[in-house]
């Protein structure tokens, strides 16, 4: 979830196989762009209220961040 400019929580763990879904509830309304720093999908534009949903096919660290904010990072770890 993106809500005050973040990622929220900032790491999650998965396992194999699960799909995680980026939702942005972020006050003031805006859209943010979300990059994939492995490259497993192009860059998804998210708007204010709207979501992106990714399944994680492969073992590994996984790191996020939002163009617009640079302090904005997620790690996702899948088992």
């Amino acid at each position: 979830m993106i809500r005050r400019s973040l990622f929220y929580p900032e790491t999650l763990e998965l396992k194999n196989g699960e799909t995680l879904v980026w939702k942005n509830l972020n006050r003031p309304k805006q859209s943010f762009t979300l990059v994939s720093e492995e490259g497993l999908f192009d860059d998804q534009v998210i708007a204010y209220g709207k979501s992106f949903s990714y399944t994680f096919d492969k073992a590994g660290d996984y790191n996020f961040k939002l163009e617009e904010i640079p302090d904005a990072e997620l790690i996702v770890i899948v088992n």
